[in-house]
């Protein structure tokens, strides 16, 4: 099986960078978590940062769907 694309499968695809985004998420933040020191702080931080240009790419291919793309997606969202 070849590799899933927007091309190939915009829906499909969509799914996929919404599973990574669930997938990656860091540990949560405690007390002990101090800016510049701590490397959960970190990589929290640059998950933060990775999430919001995930979703930016997610709702600008959503909007490249079809309708009947779109009404596939939200059968499944």
């Amino acid at each position: 099986m070849g590799k899933i694309t927007f091309e190939s499968h915009p829906v499909s695809y969509i799914q996929l960078l919404e599973q990574e985004i669930e997938d990656n998420h860091p540990s949560r933040l405690t007390i002990e978590d101090i800016e510049d020191i701590s490397d959960n702080y970190q990589a929290n931080l640059e998950y933060k940062w990775w999430e919001n240009e995930q979703l930016e790419l997610i709702a600008d291919l959503k909007s490249k769907l079809t309708p009947k793309q779109l009404e596939l997606y939200n059968q499944f969202s």
